[in-house]
């Protein structure tokens, strides 16, 4: 994955944090490599995971944002996007959107959310002929229920 110098700049910055805060050998060992990466503008493939590893607690604590705006938090959500871990995020999502599609000419007759664990919750929409449970975290989302009305 090649780097443009606004994300090289963040980046630089996000993986250094986060190796700091590393005591396990192991892990640095994983997660060192970065750094390198980012100085040469690309990163192999086999460090996308890693790298995905960093942007998803970075992005989730909002510390990207915090420390270098929205538009690094953008460029950074993108980033994600294109790691095996943003990848499988979209996936569910992409599947939850497949069943709601399914909802698509029915009458709504009720929609809740409810707080699951911490960071997580679940979407109810009650139609006509239909009630479905969305359960939503930072795994994605997925569709738990569809009850039919008959």
């Amino acid at each position: 994955m090649r780097l443009d110098p606004d994300a090289q700049e963040y980046l630089r910055h996000e993986i250094a944090a986060f190796l700091d805060r590393l005591a396990d050998p192991a892990a640095r060992s994983l997660y060192a490599p970065l750094l390198p990466a980012v100085e040469a503008a690309e990163i192999p493939d086999d460090l996308l995971d890693p790298l995905g590893r960093v942007l998803e607690l970075s992005l989730g604590s909002g510390r990207l944002r915090k420390l270098h705006g929205p538009q690094a938090e953008e460029s950074a959500a993108r980033l994600f996007r294109r790691t095996p871990r943003g990848r499988a995020v979209q996936q569910t999502f992409d599947e939850v959107n497949q069943a709601l599609a399914g909802l698509a000419g029915q009458e709504i007759r009720s929609i809740s959310l409810a707080p699951g664990n911490p960071g997580a919750f679940s979407l109810t929409i009650e139609t006509d002929r239909c009630r479905a449970r969305f359960d939503v975290d930072g795994a994605g989302a997925r569709c738990k229920s569809v009850e039919m009305d008959i």
